[in-house]
């Protein structure tokens, strides 16, 4: 299943997320650069990953700049990943996201380390 594919089920799960997915930031829209993000990831990281660690790590792409559109709105670009962070804690039940995997995803914003790539 395609990355388009996914955010449409997230937002049937969560219909307040497609405004989050179509806000435009600068000269993107979430969702497009969103896409980007996971057509890379596709492109060379899908064999890496057992189908449980892949999903896992799939969908945290899909949702790492969730919150990007709000802390832009507010002024502070710095708060992205916390807004990010307080979005994903929010639903975690409807996309069915663990304690440990919050805790996963929580460590991978709270460093940033895919924004540097």
């Amino acid at each position: 299943m395609g990355g388009k594919k996914r955010i449409e089920e997230i937002c049937e799960k969560i219909p307040t997320l497609n405004e989050l997915y179509d806000a435009r930031v600068r000269h993107y829209k979430i969702k497009d650069h969103t896409l980007n993000v996971y057509n890379q990831f596709a492109k060379y990281f899908f064999d890496g990953f057992t189908k449980e660690k892949m999903e896992e790590f799939i969908l945290f792409l899909l949702l790492h700049d969730i919150g990007k559109s709000i802390s832009y709105k507010n002024g502070n670009r710095q708060n992205q990943y916390i807004d990010s962070i307080n979005i994903i804690n929010k639903y975690k039940k409807e996309l069915k996201i663990s304690e440990d995997t919050m805790l996963l995803y929580k460590a991978l914003l709270s460093s940033s380390p895919i924004g540097k790539y």
